[in-house]
């Protein structure tokens, strides 16, 4: 690993103690979990939700109904002065219209396909294809979870061939008529930025996970950090994808995450370097 403890874009709270998690995982007992929007794809600002409104393949009016909401409710996602209820009542409140504009302007399936095909507007990050197709060779369980919207994150994974069997997306999903058109979508489990956590798992995939002990987590938005309960793990390796925005905080970062790496091509293989690693 020689990589992780040499590279300086690469911030180690305690290089002990990490080291010592690192070699007491075992593959048989891990598991993997990553947010996608921004960590397993590239942080160029596009998202499995602004990709149809930057595609220019929707109607004007719900590129302007779209604008609108982010205007409104964004200001609240950001707002430091919010309590967690507040803001997450804010924060469903925007992710369930928004859903429910991809219904009103019939959405058709056709539309997240070619917008997949064109990888000018999202892509992996660096390492990222890889990490996902290892932890398929070495069976380690690879749960995405995400406030974004699973019919495209599927559709990015199928047309990249990397929806392996040991992968599973957790997300916000439509449903379709037979004509392909959106007519659906389950209002009762909005995953949003805010409540998005293990309990929205699948109960297959939690059945799956239940008895593994080691957990990487891979990150980039401070409101990951309640994704997942380390305190029921026995071994967590925290990981922070740090944009060059926020480098003048990594110290408060340091104080969440093991290990926060910066926006570099030549850092972003340390996780698939960190499972190579384990036994």
């Amino acid at each position: 690993m020689q990589n992780l403890f040499s590279n300086q874009k690469i911030y180690i709270k305690n290089k002990d103690i990490t080291e010592a998690k690192i070699k007491s995982f075992k593959k048989q007992n891990l598991q993997i979990v990553a947010d996608f929007d921004s960590t397993i794809t590239q942080d160029n600002g596009h998202t499995s939700w602004s990709l149809f409104w930057k595609s220019g393949m929707m109607p004007e009016e719900y590129n302007a109904e779209r604008n609108a909401y982010f205007a409104h409710y964004y200001p609240f996602e950001i707002d430091p002065t919010l309590t967690f209820e507040e803001r997450g009542a804010y924060m469903r409140e925007w992710w369930t219209k928004h859903l429910e504009l991809f219904i009103k302007h019939k959405l058709n399936i056709d539309v997240i396909d070619i917008i997949i095909q064109d990888s000018c507007l999202m892509d992996f990050r660096e390492w990222m294809r890889e990490l996902i197709d290892y932890s398929a060779i070495c069976n380690v369980p690879f749960i995405i979870l995400s406030a974004g919207l699973k019919n495209t994150i599927d559709e990015f994974l199928s047309y990249h061939d990397a929806n392996h069997a040991n992968l599973h997306v957790v997300s916000n999903e439509l449903k379709f008529d037979e004509d392909w058109y959106c007519i659906w979508m389950n209002k009762d489990v909005i995953i949003h930025s805010e409540n998005k956590d293990e309990h929205d798992m699948p109960e297959q995939v939690k059945d799956m996970i239940i008895w593994k002990t080691d957990i990487i987590l891979i990150w980039d938005s401070l409101s990951d950090v309640k994704m997942i309960d380390v305190n029921l793990r026995e071994n967590a390796l925290k990981i922070w994808f740090i944009s060059e925005k926020k480098m003048d905080s990594k110290e408060i970062f340091l104080n969440t995450f093991d290990i926060v790496i910066e926006s570099n091509l030549d850092s972003f293989d340390v996780p698939f370097e960190i499972l190579e690693h384990i036994k």
